[in-house]
């Protein structure tokens, strides 16, 4: 039985708040489904707007089999993990359309393993976001803090972490045809064991747009970012140039992105020399049909390595998903991941050398029997191809969750 270092997701670097579709990764959790029958009342409630009624309380239990607990390349070992996780929160805009909203909520983690009772764990969870809209300014801010206590497909082994997330976006219309977008965003994700690299990472970010068409609005975007990596790792400082496309179509899709040149500068003992690249960003959401919603996103980025001394890593992706409303009170939702991630020297005289390949793979389902209760169930596949084979791993996961709305 192992339990071990603490590791944290990557950061999303630069161009978060004017890409459009920030913090895209391959281990960027998907959304929670949604049911049928939950979107249908969002509908039918929008008159309700009392104090009372911006409160939620839900109780979530799910069963999860894991046949490689600690994503080994051999000798996996496997578990049943039972999880509750009650959910406390408030909405000021809940059920109904407004011009300024407020969230927050609470969720935290109790997670119990049927073979191995030594990683048994609680995680705290907990967001905040404001949303403000005026004749010509939108105003939107976020605060994210989550512990995670499981596998990391970077080194093979459960990790604890913590990661808080920070941003800040405003878009102001300046004329009919010219709009200003400008953004910051924080991220400091740290870890209990010495031999792994806590980091910070901050970054601000502006473009100016020109609708050029009624559906397409095009112009140049600046960023500029730093990331402090813990035990006397290099520094990371980036400028980013570019361009920045937003197109609407018909109410039914939505394509938008960012496309760019990034320098990427290293300061502290020994550090390598400045590391250049072409960088991307780009969302598509679309509404295939009144039932069917498809989401689509590609990526490239540099982020620091977690685990590996005097490293980096290039992340280059792919995140395909889809939803579909077969009923009021039944949906099905899909995903497929891609990232081909490639390894880079922030020290001078590093040999390092490792590419890795990996693909994750879900489906599942949510059934809505009442108004109170929600009972789902889905399917995760994960595989990981790397040059170096002790990073190599293969995980099936299947899991059956209920929630029970108690107000």
């Amino acid at each position: 039985m192992k339990r071990s270092m603490k590791l944290a997701v990557p950061a999303t670097l630069g161009l978060s708040a004017i890409s459009g579709f920030a913090g895209v990764s391959a281990d960027t959790a998907a959304p929670e489904p949604v049911s049928a029958k939950e979107a249908a009342a969002l509908v039918e409630s929008a008159g309700s707007n009392g104090l009372l009624d911006s409160f939620y309380v839900n109780l979530r239990g799910e069963v999860k089999y894991d046949d490689n607990i600690f994503l080994t390349p051999d000798n996996e070992e496997s578990d049943t993990i039972f999880s509750l996780i009650p959910v406390v929160g408030f909405d000021s805009a809940r059920g109904r359309v407004a011009k300024s909203s407020f969230t927050a909520e609470y969720a935290p983690v109790a997670a119990f393993y049927a073979d191995n009772s030594g990683l048994d764990y609680f995680n705290n969870n907990g967001s905040v976001a404001l949303f403000h809209q005026m004749p010509k300014t939108t105003f939107r801010a976020n605060a994210d803090y989550r512990e995670r206590s499981d596998a990391s497909r970077f080194i093979n082994d459960l990790v604890d972490r913590s990661i808080f997330d920070a941003g800040l976006d405003v878009s102001h219309i300046l004329s009919g045809k010219t709009r200003l977008d400008a953004g910051a965003g924080f991220n400091a994700s740290n870890y209990d064991d010495d031999a792994l690299f806590d980091y910070d990472t901050w970054d601000v970010s502006g473009a100016a747009l020109y609708r050029a068409t009624g559906k397409i609005s095009v112009g140049p975007y600046v960023g500029f970012g730093q990331t402090e990596v813990s035990n006397d790792q290099p520094t990371h400082e980036f400028w980013s140039a570019g361009g920045k496309v937003d197109y609407q179509f018909t109410g039914k899709t939505r394509f938008t992105g960012t496309v760019g040149y990034e320098t990427r500068s290293f300061s502290g003992a020994n550090a390598a020399d400045d590391k250049s690249t072409v960088v991307w960003n780009f969302g598509l959401d679309h509404r295939l049909t009144g039932k069917t919603k498809v989401l689509a996103s590609i990526y490239r980025k540099d982020n620091p390595s977690m685990n590996i001394a005097g490293a980096g890593y290039e992340a280059t992706g792919v995140v395909l998903g889809t939803t579909y409303t077969y009923s009021p009170t039944l949906s099905f939702n899909g995903g497929l991941t891609y990232e081909h991630n490639e390894y880079f020297r922030t020290v001078e005289g590093s040999t390092l050398s490792r590419d890795n390949d990996y693909w994750k793979f879900n489906v599942g389902a949510v059934w809505s029997p009442t108004d109170k209760l929600d009972l789902g169930g889905r399917v995760l596949y994960r595989l990981n191809d790397s040059t170096d084979a002790a990073n190599e791993f293969e995980n099936l996961q299947l899991a059956l969750d209920a929630t029970y709305k108690f107000w």
